[in-house]
């Protein structure tokens, strides 16, 4: 072994100091890059998903939007000719009618009842459906209540007459 002065190892340890302060700051340096460059991928990844995720809520708030004006409309609609036609059965009580017409009446309004539990049905099924069947119901129901519509329009007429 050779004898080393005390100052040469205080030099050699400020030696070794400097150079593992320097690779420790050359690692922390390359992490704090690494990491940098992994919060900036994570956050272009991330953006784009945001940003589909928005647009799907909004169309989602959008289908759910026209479904509920949709069925408050069905719904006045159904709601509509229920209390007409309640109202009509309350006229003809009072009403004088010979055995051929009463029969006549009551044949168009089990007829009427049948299109409107009908209509009915449909719109329970439409009211109960999923978020995406909702529309496949829609068409149905549209031609359902139209068809009521139209044959109480011709009842009230031929009752006018």
């Amino acid at each position: 072994m050779v004898p080393v002065s005390h100052g040469e190892t205080q030099e050699k340890v400020k030696d070794l100091s400097a150079k593992w302060s320097y690779v420790l700051e050359d690692r922390m340096r390359t992490y704090f890059f690494a990491g940098l460059l992994a919060l900036s991928l994570t956050a272009c990844s991330t953006a784009p998903q945001t940003e589909a995720r928005t647009e799907t809520d909004q169309t989602r708030a959008r289908v759910d939007n026209a479904r509920e004006s949709y069925q408050k409309g069905m719904q006045d609609r159904l709601d509509r000719v229920d209390r007409e036609i309640d109202e009509e059965r309350a006229k003809a009580e009072g009403r004088k009618m010979n055995a051929k017409a009463k029969k006549a009446y009551a044949a168009r309004m089990d007829d009427l009842r049948k299109m409107r539990t009908e209509s009915r049905e449909k719109y329970n099924e439409m009211k109960n459906s999923t978020e995406n069947g909702w529309e496949r119901f829609k068409d149905g129901l549209d031609s359902t209540a139209d068809k009521l519509d139209r044959a109480w329009d011709n009842f009230k007429a031929d009752m006018k007459s």
